[in-house]
């Protein structure tokens, strides 16, 4: 008696997940420059190795060209470098760092209210703006809809307006084009606020710079006047201490704009991902009721 042989298969379901409606144009932005990064670490990993190089010829030459320079300044110049350079702050002292701290702080002024009159004209009150747009995408006011956001200069305005030019190609085209002038407009939005944060990271140590050539001058007076005492350098390390607070000065406004401004931009990328949803929202039902009416 033969048995005949049954062969079973397995089905196996795929998932596909479904692509979630809330995801924020800014996350697919990040997402796309994921991939990027990991494209270009999957290729970099691919590459063929390079010959690895000795970093000794490097050394060798810094090695050699310090103990060029020294031999120049010693002998070749018959300097003592230390006594050189301590000569020369004590004729400068901290002076001419507290006039480069004050041209800092005129420059990051200058920048705060450039910025903040670039926001204040550019800012818009987003409730009224969807609610406007809403009814004109209810009444099929496409144009008139163009028209009115191709007006504005703010983020929401250019990035709204790109995706109603798009509206005929479909949501995708519409999706793709406003991520593109999204991530233009925020460098638009971002410029210069680095000068802001530079700022405030490092004006202090320009103070503090300025600070320790105070303090050198203080005791190069007091080598050159040992009967004025502590007097002479008291004098000299309070002159000194002053460009510190100078440098604190500047960097204290610098990091509360730019925390400030950054926050600006943030809504405004918030608005703008709310204008954009509101568009896809109206695209996708607009192109789905098409598709159903061309359906047998």
């Amino acid at each position: 008696m033969i048995v005949p042989r049954i062969a079973s298969t397995e089905n196996v379901l795929v998932v596909r997940r479904s692509p979630n409606p809330r995801e924020s144009l800014l996350g697919k932005l990040a997402d796309r420059a994921g991939r990027q990064v990991a494209d270009a670490e999957r290729e970099k990993a691919a590459a063929p190795p390079r010959a690895g190089r000795s970093s000794l010829p490097w050394l060798i030459y810094l090695v050699v060209l310090t103990a060029g320079v020294w031999l120049l300044v010693r002998f070749g110049l018959r300097l003592k470098l230390t006594e050189f350079l301590a000569r020369t702050v004590s004729q400068t002292g901290a002076e001419w760092v507290m006039y480069l701290l004050i041209g800092l702080s005129i420059l990051s002024v200058g920048v705060m209210l450039e910025r903040w009159l670039f926001y204040s004209r550019r800012a818009i009150d987003v409730d009224e703006v969807r609610a406007r747009l809403q009814r004109r995408l209810d009444a099929d006011e496409l144009q008139e809809a163009l028209d009115w956001l191709a007006k504005s200069e703010s983020m929401e305005g250019r990035v709204a307006a790109t995706g109603l030019r798009c509206f005929a190609r479909g949501p995708a085209a519409m999706e793709e084009q406003m991520l593109a002038i999204l991530a233009q407009e925020r460098l638009r939005y971002e410029a210069r606020l680095p000068i802001l944060g530079t700022l405030g990271n490092n004006a202090p140590f320009i103070g503090l710079f300025g600070t320790v050539l105070g303090i050198v001058k203080a005791f190069v007076d007091l080598s050159l006047d040992v009967a004025g005492g502590a007097a002479t350098v008291m004098a000299g390390i309070s002159e000194a201490l002053v460009a510190t607070a100078i440098g604190l000065l500047v960097a204290i406004p610098c990091v509360i704009a730019f925390n400030t401004l950054r926050e600006k931009v943030k809504v405004a990328v918030s608005n703008t991902e709310l204008l954009a949803r509101t568009l896809l929202a109206h695209a996708k039902q607009s192109h789905g009721a098409e598709t159903g009416d061309e359906s047998p």
